[in-house]
């Protein structure tokens, strides 16, 4: 894949209640409780299990990125609190772009910041389509998360499927506003719009093409400090796609696919083996 680390996030979208966030994180982790035998033996915390998602991520040095949604973020970084390491973050699916103020019903990513989040998705086409979220929104959610030590994770992709080159230069109009405004880490997720929700991804090809396209206009762009960017791939992303890929990608961003702990353990091996190979 590339010298930066390998990352697999999955956005539950608004498909989880809190109760069953908790107990999908929970299985992912491979956590249950002590039953009566070990408490005898003096174990009483969370036991946890070396074959679990998130053991999987750490022997493959993978990192392992969970995005529930608001109600259910402050059990999620406890949860990840509870573990004898942080073998994976948490993060959020959208926040505002001030720390605080008269903004009714928004979510502050400086308050974000102290429940422990570490990365917040932005600009997702949803949103984008849903809420009128716009290009000067990104840019100014982005910079509000990294002056709060927050990664943004910006959603970015074009809206129809064109030639490489044209394709390329579209969305690099909308990384270049980010780095002009941001410091430190960024990742960017990119979902050709037309490939959301699609039965298959896009061809290995265009992505191939788009994305080395795009990094190598970042590399530009920030030469002495090229590994704060990460580049993953997100439009109805699952198994054998980042094979095809030939390393160009830092990872994965699953949707509706990743809903299924089984799927991510086995997203989350095939990531770790590709970035091993490159």
């Amino acid at each position: 894949m590339t010298s930066r680390q390998p990352v697999v996030a999955i956005s539950l979208k608004m498909y989880f209640d809190p109760a069953k966030t908790l107990q999908f994180v929970t299985k992912l982790a491979g956590i249950e409780q002590p039953d009566a035998e070990l408490k005898k033996h003096g174990i009483t915390g969370p036991v946890q299990d070396s074959s679990s998602t998130v053991a999987t991520a750490a022997l493959n040095h993978v990192e392992l990125v969970i995005m529930p949604d608001f109600l259910s973020i402050r059990e999620c970084t406890r949860l990840k609190d509870r573990l004898d390491e942080p073998l994976f973050n948490v993060g959020a699916q959208d926040c505002w772009q001030a720390d605080e103020g008269a903004f009714t019903g928004e979510v502050s990513p400086k308050h974000l910041a102290q429940l422990g989040v570490r990365y917040v998705e932005i600009g997702h086409a949803e949103r984008r389509k849903q809420f009128g979220e716009t290009n000067e929104w990104v840019i100014n959610k982005s910079a509000a998360c990294s002056r709060n030590n927050i990664v943004p994770w910006i959603c970015i992709g074009e809206i129809n499927k064109g030639d490489i080159e044209a394709c390329g230069e579209e969305v690099w109009e909308q990384i270049k506003p980010v780095l002009d405004n941001c410091s430190g880490q960024l990742v960017f997720a990119y979902e050709p719009v037309w490939a959301i929700g699609a039965p298959k991804p896009a061809e290995s090809d265009h992505i191939i093409g788009v994305v080395s396209y795009l990094r190598k206009k970042i590399d530009a762009e920030k030469a002495s400090n090229e590994k704060d960017v990460r580049i993953v791939y997100g439009g109805s992303a699952g198994p054998g796609l980042v094979e095809s890929l030939n390393g160009v990608v830092d990872g994965l961003f699953l949707g509706r696919f990743g809903h299924n702990p089984d799927n991510v353990k086995k997203v989350v091996e095939e990531v770790g083996s590709v970035a091993k190979k490159n």
